[in-house]
């Protein structure tokens, strides 16, 4: 079990959990529209994610001292050099592989843009004062969500999209939201220590705590809705996006918990979207 611990930890640190949540994410939409999303799209979204979050985490060890009581902060710390290494080889992997692959190259303005609404996430987040604080988790949960249903939505055609399909987009930004905000609680007082900004570092802690829970209400309402009143197809859809929630809300709502633990279980949360792949 040690050992286990151990493997999970290095996967959580190197936000490997999240890169394969990502993908989930796009498998979801894929199933959802009922379209084929070739495996290069894939490993292209899980290249792309990976290098974001790992020269966001880069970025943030270098601001800091040489020791932080944070554990994925201090990991970051002592295996700087070779983290970077590591981005530099992701980032050629990926030129690679647009090289080769020509659905790829024929989206490489859609994955520009998003590269650039990332690029002005993080300079809002950092340079905007209050105003970048309070919309820095909501673009960012924008970024996620266009990030991992573009493709499919490019590969269905948008004049064939069914309405129910905004439904989705809307529930799946709402978990992004809940879960970057709750991230900000439990993170305030060390991003206070550093000078890093957040939603939690600007806004009345027991307003926020109650925004999380009304914006959980709101994805419970919609999707149990969902399941009276749309085609049975989309059930499972709904029942994923239903349990997401629900973890959320235990895990945040249970104090007694180590909040390392805490936000492993909501990082691999996501990771119940490959349930669809498992049932297709």
């Amino acid at each position: 079990m040690v050992f286990i611990r151990k493997i999970w930890l290095l996967i959580n640190f190197l936000s490997l959990d999240v890169v394969l949540a990502a993908m989930g994410g796009m498998y979801f939409f894929a199933s959802f529209l009922e379209v084929e999303v070739p495996i290069s799209v894939y490993l292209g979204l899980g290249l792309v994610v990976w290098g974001i979050y790992m020269l966001d985490h880069l970025l943030d060890a270098r601001a800091l001292n040489n020791t932080d009581e944070e554990p994925r902060r201090s990991f970051f710390l002592r295996h700087y050099k070779i983290i970077w290494l590591s981005l530099g080889l992701c980032a050629a992997m990926a030129l690679i592989l647009v090289g080769f692959d020509q659905t790829l190259q024929g989206f490489v303005p859609y994955a520009g843009a998003l590269a650039g609404l990332v690029a002005g996430t993080s300079l809002l987040g950092k340079y905007a004062g209050r105003f970048g604080a309070w919309t820095k988790e909501i673009l960012i949960a924008l970024v996620y969500v266009a990030g991992i249903s573009i493709f499919p939505i490019w590969q269905k055609g948008f004049e064939l999209l069914p309405a129910y399909v905004f439904l989705y987009l809307f529930g799946f930004f709402l978990l992004a939201l809940i879960n970057l905000w709750i991230l900000s609680l439990w993170d305030r007082e060390s991003d206070a220590r550093h000078g890093f900004r957040s939603i939690a570092s600007v806004a009345n802690i027991v307003h926020l705590e109650r925004g999380i829970v009304v914006l959980a209400i709101t994805v419970n309402l919609l999707f149990f809705a969902s399941l009276m009143l749309q085609p049975s197809f989309y059930h499972m859809h709904a029942l994923v996006i239903l349990l997401i929630s629900h973890i959320h809300m235990v895990v945040f709502l249970n104090s007694k918990r180590d909040t390392q633990l805490k936000r492993q279980i909501l990082e691999a949360s996501f990771l119940i979207t490959w349930v669809l792949l498992l049932l297709g």
